[in-house]
């Protein structure tokens, strides 16, 4: 069963902001998919998982770097 409810003006096509709301849900989902042997370590760099990153700054930042917040890239 799914319900929907839209208050305000608001309806299935307007955009807001989740703020910290995503962290939540990310850092649940990234520990799901850790226990699932999906990622082998959040220590993995970002590439191994996603390859368009390669030759970017991006390419050697870690899992665990991202979910911290500490890569140092902007």
């Amino acid at each position: 069963m799914v319900w929907d409810f839209y208050a305000n003006g608001n309806n299935p096509t307007t955009l807001w902001t989740s703020r910290s709301v995503s962290k939540s849900v990310v850092s649940t989902l990234i520990g799901v998919a850790l226990k699932e042997g999906k990622f082998k370590s959040l220590d993995d760099e970002v590439v191994k998982y996603n390859h368009d990153v390669r030759g970017t700054a991006w390419e050697h930042v870690t899992i665990r770097q991202l979910l911290q917040h500490t890569s140092q890239l902007e």
